[in-house]
């Protein structure tokens, strides 16, 4: 299933799973300064984590089998309809992951 289906019926708590797993990835592989904003309208919930680490192909990386970790941002692309990773010469890495609100239709 592509994360824009997923995220159509997301379960309650896909949001903050989304907002922990960047922020996590943030402090435990960014360097400081580092930001977090969320933005939200009428049909999408927009978090974006900053910081002045390197972010090059995160999301390309896999974890093997017996590793605990570096799964992170697989989950989340697998919730949000859109996930980018941005370098520029004023922010060396800026996530952005963007999923539509949810209704009182959802599970």
């Amino acid at each position: 299933m592509d994360g824009a289906a997923r995220t159509t019926a997301n379960a309650e708590g896909d949001e903050e799973l989304v907002f922990g797993e960047l922020v996590t990835n943030a402090v435990r592989y960014g360097d400081e300064p580092m930001g977090v904003s969320v933005e939200i309208d009428d049909a999408s919930l927009k978090i974006v984590v900053e910081n002045s680490g390197r972010c090059a192909d995160l999301w390309q990386r896999y974890p093997s089998a017996n590793s605990e970790g570096g799964r992170g941002l697989h989950i989340v692309r697998a919730l949000v309809s859109r996930l980018d990773i941005e370098r520029t010469s004023e922010v060396p890495c800026r996530i952005t992951a963007t999923m539509p609100v949810g209704t009182k239709s959802r599970r």
